[in-house]
């Protein structure tokens, strides 16, 4: 009895211990932050990050929007902004596998960079907009948990935005339209910043080798991650979400949440490579710590998947011949009764020039530029 006893006692102890420690990081956390934005009294000049599409008024739509990103009253239990979860130093991803919500419960699906240009934003793809971006997180009840109506009550009732909306848009109060676009333009500027050092002139020998085999047959990579639409950022978006193999029967659904279709299971967006040195952990699950084990799982690791891509397959080919308005045409395609999933049996040496590459798209400027740091930070 008395054991029984005892051991209910330390039970009790330790989780008082736990909730102190716990409430105590919060505390600890929530006052690093001021309660109201530190800003200068003329709005920084974005223009360099906006490249020529820079308009009058820009700026102080963009200082409205990096106010709001980083404003903890955005959420219900106020100790929550976006910038919780897209942290600049990580390259505006997260440094988790899953985030926390607004009720402490974890998420199921890893932070995302929010740079990047793609017409497929979130891992399901299911916004085609920085406008529609931005307001989604906010009123989910796992992350941010406010309703839209609520949230701009909440913030016209906040003093320090009066002035914020006179300057970039004339008016004392916000609406939706305002938020969405204050929070877009913001944003924005994240995608806009060349990568440095991208200028194969200044790689190393191991660099410059990763290089080409990124854009080699090889090892495929630049299949899904193309540059030639974006060479100005060098981000390596792919349009289309892929199945890329992670698991023989994904457990998570994609985009098919989404679209309803099983042909889109397990298939997800496929992110750009801005900054991908600081957005560990990897994949829509945060599964990989390391860029190491990213490059592994396509070397020898991709599961034989139902949708996986056919980027990931190999087996051999025919020509397959087919009509359309009357108009025949040819095409190579694998040949079912052969398909396999990929083994680029890569050498220790080609992997790690891989690496050495893949970490050569780290664009220091994004992470250190005060101009998109947290106002509220003290």
């Amino acid at each position: 009895m008395r054991k029984a006893i005892l051991f209910c006692g330390i039970l009790v102890l330790t989780f008082v211990a736990e909730s102190c420690k716990k409430n105590s990081a919060t505390q600890n956390s929530i006052s690093s932050f001021s309660a109201t934005p530190s800003l200068p009294e003329t709005p920084y000049d974005y223009s360099d990050r906006l490249g020529s599409d820079i308009i009058l008024g820009n700026n102080e739509i963009i200082t409205l929007g990096r106010v709001l990103f980083y404003d903890r009253n955005l959420s219900a239990s106020g100790n929550i902004s976006c910038g919780t979860c897209h942290k600049q130093e990580k390259g505006f991803a997260d440094n988790v596998q899953f985030h926390s919500g607004i009720s402490g419960k974890k998420l199921t699906r890893n932070t995302l960079s929010i740079t990047g240009n793609s017409n497929a934003l979130f891992w399901d793809g299911r916004a085609s907009s920085l406008q529609e971006l931005s307001v989604m997180p906010i009123q989910n009840h796992n992350e941010m948990g406010m309703n839209l109506k609520e949230l701009i009550r909440k913030i016209n009732s906040l003093p320090y935005y009066n002035q914020l909306l006179q300057n970039a848009f004339g008016a004392n109060e916000i609406d939706d339209v305002k938020l969405k676009n204050s929070l877009a333009f913001f944003c924005s500027v994240l995608s806009a910043a060349p990568i440095s050092a991208f200028d194969t002139i200044n790689f190393t020998n191991q660099e410059r080798l990763g290089f080409r085999l990124f854009h080699s047959a090889e090892a495929k990579c630049s299949s899904c991650h193309d540059v030639t639409n974006s060479t100005r950022n060098g981000y390596f978006n792919f349009i289309d979400p892929a199945d890329i193999g992670l698991d023989i029967d994904p457990q998570d659904e994609g985009i098919a949440s989404i679209t309803k279709r099983m042909s889109d299971k397990g298939k997800f967006k496929i992110p750009n490579l801005r900054n991908v040195a600081l957005t560990a952990p990897y994949m829509h699950d945060g599964r990989f710590n390391t860029l190491e084990e990213v490059v592994e799982h396509y070397n020898s690791g991709v599961k034989p998947s139902k949708n996986l891509s056919d980027i990931l397959k190999d087996g051999n080919r025919i020509v397959q011949t087919f009509t359309i308005d009357g108009q025949t045409f040819t095409e190579s395609v694998l040949d079912s009764t052969t398909v396999k999933t990929q083994k680029l049996n890569l050498t220790e040496e080609k992997k790690q020039a891989l690496v050495a590459f893949l970490k050569k798209l780290t664009d220091n400027t994004i992470t250190t530029d005060y101009r998109l740091s947290d106002p509220f930070r003290k």
